[in-house]
């Protein structure tokens, strides 16, 4: 279409705690309307993963919908000694961000 641009990646930027297994959204780099339903969430070992809105995510699948808000929180249930998470923005296929829980 002329006159559009592609869409980009949008920068999320969150809070790691190692100690309690969760991260946490601090900000969108101003942008708005970004929904969770956006985000493909895997991970490389086998955990529990629980949203501040009581719903559930495995590995490779999108997350639920919503919209992606600073104090947003994502819990990992931790079930081996570490697990890798990745994060990417479907529409792009472009990575958000990856962590290591230990």
């Amino acid at each position: 279409m002329i006159g559009t641009s592609p869409e980009k990646t949008p920068t999320i930027v969150f809070q790691q705690s190692d100690a309690d297994d969760y991260l946490m959204v601090t900000g969108t780099g101003g942008q708005k309307d970004l929904d969770w339903e956006n985000v493909i969430l895997t991970f490389t070992d086998t955990c529990t993963v629980s949203w501040n809105v009581n719903a559930s995510v495995d590995s490779g699948e999108s997350c639920p919908a919503g919209n992606i808000t600073a104090g947003d929180k994502i819990t990992f249930e931790v079930l081996s000694d570490s697990i890798e998470v990745t994060m990417v923005w479907e529409p792009t296929n472009g990575l958000i961000g990856s962590w290591k829980f230990t």
